[in-house]
């Protein structure tokens, strides 16, 4: 994320959607289309009601079909995936406001319960290390909702699927949670999952989301979609944009084409967000290859995130500004490829994309500049610390401040200083290739960066990270 910144299915509905429901792939164990889903999914300290450590999801195949007038999504939805521990029962993340049908579990109809907003409970047994099939039909008016928690620059964006006046329908942000609000899911970050989008939108529109775009087409004045993300990806990294949109590919970088939606009435964000390309080169110079296979932009009513291959960014100056767009290519490293195991890991993303677009980026070669950067930076950071907490220990209620993002780019900077510029940049793009498509934490990267540059950095990792108190910046020699 950058800085600045919803009675059951009618049976007319049921049918449509049951002829658009995804393919899965082969079943494999360690090998196969399945092996980079494999994951362990923790409890997440921070918003501990989300998620369940029992269910391993492997890949999600949806069916989603947005209705214009109503407001109200129909979906289908068959989830594989694998069980991480023996329960008598599992639950997923979905929201009250979606009531479900036909719920069955490798064929057979399983019960369901609500226990509260955003859980559904399956009462059936799993079995550690056995692999499960869910299917399940919904459909509802949903809803965004809000986050007790404050973001840097007083954010207030909703999470979760939202809708505008004319109608579009759209994920302005699932981060930390928000997917639940859309689809059932394990909503939190250990759990990574492959993905299969199928959706179908209103007459003159066409449904966006993740990954490569495998066929379009039109019937019946309807726009059908398929989109694949074989990469794996957490909940909060997923995306979906329904409206009038506009596609403008781009292969100004050779091997990656990039593909812009963009709102037909409004041409000047094509315009903006072009400058992706320049982008991708400059960050590529730094950290090496994109990690991907495809890059996309979706200019949504509102964004602001680096959803996964598909950037979700809104309709404003601010959103489609040059470091906005660094700063979420940046993610696709930090965040994307490498994504943190729980939430108070977050500074591991946005620490990373704020040094990268907001100062490296920003300063344009100029060591002066970047000096400059940085000491502003930290005549705000102890207010930061205090009102959010040390950037790995932030406070609840401050889960997305500028302690996550401004204080460790500080930090980075010194490492760069004590390491030296071409040895620290070499060390930075070997992180997520080394820890390609999993998860990480504090202890983890701590025990990389000492074992790379061969330097004791604990203390300045606890100093900057962990302690109550602002270091004095510069630090004294």
């Amino acid at each position: 994320m950058h800085s600045g910144f919803r009675t059951s299915i009618t049976v007319a509905a049921a049918g449509l959607l049951a002829t658009t429901v995804a393919t899965l792939p082969s079943d494999a164990s360690t090998t196969g289309p399945y092996a980079t889903a494999i994951s362990h999914p923790v409890r997440d300290d921070m918003f501990p009601a989300y998620g369940n450590t029992t269910v391993d999801a492997l890949h999600y195949a949806l069916s989603l079909r947005w209705h214009r007038a109503t407001r109200e999504l129909t979906g289908i939805e068959t989830l594989r995936f694998r069980a991480a521990h023996s329960a008598a029962h599992f639950s997923l993340d979905l929201s009250s406001r979606l009531h479900t049908a036909d719920v069955r579990l490798d064929g057979r109809p399983v019960r369901v319960s609500r226990p509260d907003h955003h859980t559904i409970d399956f009462h059936h047994g799993v079995v550690a290390g056995n692999r499960y099939t869910l299917h399940l039909r919904y459909h509802g008016e949903p809803r965004p909702v809000g986050l007790r928690s404050t973001r840097v620059g007083g954010d207030k964006m909703p999470l979760g699927w939202s809708s505008n006046a004319r109608g579009e329908g759209y994920t302005a942000q699932d981060e930390p949670f928000g997917a639940f609000t859309w689809y059932a899911v394990n909503d939190q970050p250990s759990d990574k999952a492959l993905y299969d989008f199928r959706i179908t939108a209103p007459k003159h529109w066409v449904g966006v989301a993740n990954g490569r775009l495998r066929s379009r087409t039109k019937k019946h004045g309807l726009t059908r979609t398929h989109w694949q993300l074989t990469t794996p990806a957490s909940s909060y990294l997923t995306t979906v944009g329904i409206g009038p949109y506009k596609e403008t590919v781009d292969r100004r970088v050779p091997g990656l084409p990039i593909t812009y939606w963009t709102p037909r009435d409004q041409p000047w964000t094509l315009k903006k967000v072009r400058y992706a390309a320049t982008a991708v080169k400059w960050l590529e110079n730094k950290l090496g290859r994109f990690p991907f296979p495809t890059l996309g932009i979706l200019v949504a009513p509102q964004g602001g995130m680096e959803t996964q291959t598909m950037i979700t960014l809104g309709r404003n100056e601010g959103d489609l500004a040059k470091d906005t767009i660094v700063h979420e290519i940046a993610h696709h490293w930090f965040g994307d490829e490498v994504t943190p195991e729980r939430w108070h890991d977050g500074w591991l993303n946005e620490g990373w994309a704020t040094y990268l677009a907001e100062a490296v980026w920003a300063s344009h070669g100029s060591a002066s500049r970047l000096n400059t950067i940085l000491t502003n930076w930290s005549f705000s950071a102890p207010d930061w610390r205090g009102r959010a907490g040390p950037p790995a220990r932030p406070f609840k209620h401050s889960a997305f401040d500028g302690n996550i993002y401004y204080i460790p780019a500080l930090m980075w900077d010194l490492v760069r200083q004590q390491v030296g510029t071409a040895k620290f940049w070499k060390i930075a793009a070997a992180w997520p290739r080394e820890h390609r498509f999993g998860n990480a934490d504090y202890a983890e990267n701590l025990r990389w960066w000492d074992a790379q540059t061969g330097l004791d950095l604990e203390p300045l990792f606890k100093r900057w990270l962990l302690d109550k108190a602002e270091p004095e910046w510069p630090p004294p020699k």
